[in-house]
């Protein structure tokens, strides 16, 4: 059962740090199209947040249950414009209860910690908050929760919002596959690549990193997905406004028929490419 309450007040909130998980960070590969299918059900049917008139936050509480695929997330939804600020805190005292935004088109932002903090909204439309548990190796059977949300400030135009490369591209494909980039500084960017291959349980190919970036042109170079130094994966991206094409060479250790390149499109202007990364997978 969840409970809505509405205030006025601005809230306290924690200071920012990093966290994580994605837009489907694949919780196990044995487990990836059970991943999907819980993500799916999760996404049709969010419930929504609202604020009752004249405030600017609200409370909601329940408890989640594992279900019959082994994922326990609850899915919320609230609409807010562009140069506002989301403020978020979770409370539970489960000690791997975790809260996650992804922005409209779909792509996560890595503002928010795992308890909390705030976001300045780079776009109007609807956000998608998530509560579940950062540690998938040990997930509870029930996770209780208060979640308390708040929208504060003017719509205005987010400064620097889509002027750069961040944001989460898609490839047209059977499963979606996607690359997260996020632009660190004028000459730099790190990414996210995520493909698959098939429909059925399909194969993935994942690698994280970081590339100098020459104008709108970027290329990576490294050990491929197992960090096996005798591989090496060349990833070239070449960006031109919302999109960005991109051409694997060499050996990326994917799982079989599993190709990055393509052209991919820019669904949303969130990007988290450090999100549910162990130590080792992002090469520098």
């Amino acid at each position: 059962m969840t409970t809505l309450h509405s205030r006025k007040e601005s809230l306290p909130m924690p200071t920012p740090a990093r966290s994580s998980l994605r837009l489907l960070i694949i919780l196990a590969v044995c487990s990836l199209a059970a991943s999907f299918a819980a993500t799916d059900r999760a996404q049709a049917a969010p419930k929504r947040i609202q604020f009752a008139r004249g405030a600017s936050s609200a409370v909601v509480s329940g408890t989640i249950e594992k279900d019959s695929d082994g994922m326990l997330l609850q899915d919320y939804e609230l609409t807010a414009a562009a140069g506002q600020t989301l403020r978020l805190r979770l409370d539970s005292a489960e000690p791997t209860a975790a809260v996650r935004v992804f922005c409209p088109g779909d792509g996560q932002s890595d503002a928010i910690a795992d308890r909390g903090g705030e976001l300045l909204l780079p776009a109007p439309g609807d956000y998608r908050i998530r509560i579940t548990t950062r540690d998938f190796a040990a997930i509870p059977q029930t996770l209780a929760y208060t979640l308390t949300a708040a929208v504060e400030g003017k719509p205005k135009p987010a400064a620097g919002a889509g002027t750069d490369l961040t944001g989460t591209y898609f490839r047209d494909d059977l499963n979606h596959s996607q690359i997260e980039v996020k632009q660190v500084a004028p000459s730099r960017i790190e990414f996210h690549v995520l493909a698959f291959h098939g429909r059925e349980a399909p194969n993935i190919g994942e690698i994280r990193g970081a590339a100098p970036l020459d104008g709108r042109r970027a290329t990576f170079t490294g050990a491929g997905n197992t960090g096996d130094s005798r591989s090496e994966c060349k990833l070239s991206f070449a960006f031109d406004r919302d999109a960005v094409e991109v051409t694997e060479e060499g050996d990326c250790d994917f799982g079989a028929g599993v190709d990055a390149s393509g052209a991919y499109r820019r669904e949303s202007l969130c990007a988290a490419p450090r999100a549910g990364a162990e130590p080792g997978d992002f090469q520098p």
